[in-house]
C-alpha cells in the first residue's frame, strides 16, 4: 500500500489547520504557497506536484484557475484532487462543479468539500464536519482514511452541484447577516433575517439543480449558521464592516459571488426577500439602512 502523501496549495488558515489534522497519518504532508512565509515547502511545484497522491485546493476562487495551470502539467493521473474553494470564479462564471473538470485532465479524480470547517475551531480540535462531493465511493474512502482520528468529521455525496451551491448560497447570506449585526439590530431582526435566509438558500440549491436535502444538510444549512453567525467568518465580518464603514470588502467570496449567482437566478431573485435586498444593494447601489429597514419592518404583517 502506497504512504498518503498530500501537498496541500494555499498556507491560509484552512489550508494549515488541515494540515496539522494530516500531521499523524500524513506526516510528509507539505504546503505550497506563493507566499514563502505561509509554506512549509521551499521546492517548486514541479518537484511537490508528481510526489503527491492527493492535492488539497485550499485557495479563493479568484485564484483557482491559475494555480491549476501550473500544477495540471506535473499531476500524477491517479491523485485525487479535493478542492475547499467555495465561491464562483469571476472570470468566467463558473461555479466549482463546473469548473474543476474543465479545468482538470478528463478522469482526473476529484471531489468538492463543504460544511462547516472553520479553521481557527479545527486548529483548537473543537471539530468540524465535511461533506465530501464527488461520484467516486473510492475516492471518498482514501480521503476519509487520511482523516481517521481526527476531529473533523466526514460525510459523502454524490451530489456535486448542491454542495457547490450551498457554499456560494451561504456565503451570501452570512454576509447579509453581518450587514444586519453591523447595522446594530439585534437578535430578535438577527433571528429573522437567519430564518428567512434559511429558507431562500434551500430555494436556490434547488432551484438551481442541488438537491433540498443537501441544502438543509452539513453542507447547507450547517455551513451558513457556522459562517453567519462566527466571529472567525470573513463573509459575516464582511458584511459587518460594509454596514460600519460603507466599504465593501470585493475579496469576500460572498461578494464576488453574488452577482454571478443573480444571474443565475435571474428574475427569480426578485421573489427571495433577503438576496433581492443584497441584490439592491450591491447591484443598484441603493442606501444599505434604507433597504434593510424596508426589509424587516415591511415584513410586520407575516411574522
Amino acid at each position: 500500500m502506497v504512504s498518503p502523501h498530500a501537498l496541500i496549495l494555499g498556507g491560509g488558515r484552512l489550508g494549515s489547520s488541515l494540515r496539522t489534522l494530516l500531521l499523524p497519518q500524513d506526516p510528509s504532508v507539505e504546503i505550497w504557497d506563493v507566499n514563502p512565509a505561509r509554506a512549509t515547502s521551499v521546492r517548486p511545484l514541479s518537484e511537490d506536484v508528481p510526489e503527491a497522491n492527493f492535492l488539497f485546493l485550499c485557495v479563493p476562487s479568484w485564484v483557482l484557475p491559475n494555480v491549476l495551470s501550473d500544477v495540471v502539467p506535473y499531476l500524477s493521473p491517479s491523485a485525487p484532487v479535493i478542492c475547499f474553494s467555495k465561491g464562483i470564479e469571476r472570470e468566467s462564471g463558473k461555479t466549482m462543479d463546473e469548473l474543476l473538470p474543465s479545468l482538470l485532465p478528463p478522469h482526473q479524480p476529484f471531489a468538492l468539500v463543504g460544511g462547516p470547517m472553520l479553521a481557527e475551531e479545527l486548529e483548537q480540535g473543537l471539530g468540524g464536519i465535511g461533506v465530501v462531493a464527488t461520484r467516486s465511493p473510492e475516492t471518498f474512502q482514501k480521503f476519509s482514511a487520511l482523516f481517521r482520528g481526527s476531529c473533523l468529521a466526514l460525510a459523502s455525496t454524490d451530489d456535486l452541484r448542491g454542495v457547490t451551491l450551498s457554499g456560494v448560497a451561504k456565503n451570501v447570506y452570512a454576509t447579509a447577516i453581518g450587514v444586519v449585526q453591523g447595522l446594530g439590530w439585534g437578535g430578535n431582526m438577527t433571528g429573522w433575517i437567519g430564518a428567512q435566509s434559511s429558507f431562500e438558500l434551500i430555494e436556490i440549491v434547488e432551484r438551481l439543480g442541488g438537491r433540498k436535502e443537501t441544502a438543509r444538510g452539513p453542507a447547507g444549512l450547517g455551513d451558513f449558521f457556522a459562517t453567519a453567525f462566527s466571529p472567525y467568518s470573513n463573509n459575516r465580518q464582511a458584511g459587518v464592516a460594509w454596514a460600519q464603514t460603507g466599504l465593501c470588502n470585493q475579496k469576500s467570496e460572498g461578494v464576488i459571488s453574488f452577482t454571478f449567482l443573480s444571474s443565475l437566478l435571474e428574475e427569480a431573485a426578485d421573489s427571495l426577500p433577503v438576496f433581492y435586498a443584497m441584490k439592491r444593494i450591491l447591484i443598484g447601489c441603493e442606501p444599505m439602512k434604507k433597504v434593510f429597514q424596508e426589509l424587516l419592518y415591511g415584513k410586520k404583517e407575516t411574522l
